[in-house]
């Protein structure tokens, strides 16, 4: 993974939103810390392995999108001509809808990757606070536990405790050093769970956070 580019695409991004936002410069960025934490249970919740209460633990990694223009069926005349048939006319001729070449479908997405790299911008963004150089971010040691489940509780259990370290009452004992060990050891258990027990390929990760990072410009410009 090419940390150091990502760290380069979220200050930019940063910017943007710090630029968008005054206000944000003058307040602390515990936010941050929360918005991580809500992106993680968001990722979780597509792995869905802690729904114990379900029949469906798999997790979501496809979802295919129907032509909005053509209801799925690949031909462009499809609405117009359900409501023929039903007021006793008859169909128009097949015409291969030009919005999907035809298919029914405008593509797929992968939701728990969409979650990762979501995930992903947060952790960079905080180290980025942090004042962590790119090359300290490297994934050197294991942190996984046994099962996704319990990797997931690592994560959430080291990234929230930046929260605790950060408190007033003992952040006098606390040093930047200590922060930054505590983000890097959660980014670090992380990465290890896309690796271990999602399946990732670091290619597919970075792919996708340079297409969420695109969205995400767009989101500032268009207002989000």
């Amino acid at each position: 993974m090419n940390l150091e580019k990502l760290f380069e695409m979220q200050k930019v991004l940063d910017e943007k939103i710090y630029a968008r936002f005054p206000g944000l410069k003058e307040e602390d960025w515990s936010w941050k810390i929360t918005a991580l934490l809500v992106e993680l249970g968001e990722c979780a919740n597509e792995h869905r392995g802690f729904k114990k209460w379900s029949e469906n633990q798999q997790p979501r990694t496809k979802i295919e999108h129907l032509c909005t223009v053509c209801d799925g069926s690949g031909d462009e005349n499809w609405p117009s001509s359900v409501e023929m048939l039903l007021e006793g006319g008859s169909a128009n001729p097949y015409l291969k809808c030009e919005d999907c070449d035809g298919t029914g479908k405008l593509g797929e997405t992968n939701p728990i990757l969409e979650e990762f790299v979501d995930c992903i911008h947060f952790f960079i963004s905080i180290a980025i606070e942090l004042k962590i150089n790119p090359a300290d971010f490297i994934v050197d040691d294991d942190y996984t536990q046994p099962t996704a489940t319990q990797t997931f509780n690592r994560v959430f259990s080291t990234a929230s405790s930046l929260d605790v370290l950060m408190d007033p009452e003992t952040a006098a004992s606390i040093s930047l050093e200590d922060l930054q060990e505590t983000l890097h050891e959660a980014f670090s258990c992380f990465i290890g769970l896309g690796e271990k027990f999602l399946g990732f390929t670091w290619d597919q990760v970075e792919a996708a956070y340079y297409a969420k990072n695109e969205i995400n410009h767009v989101r500032q410009a268009e207002g989000y």
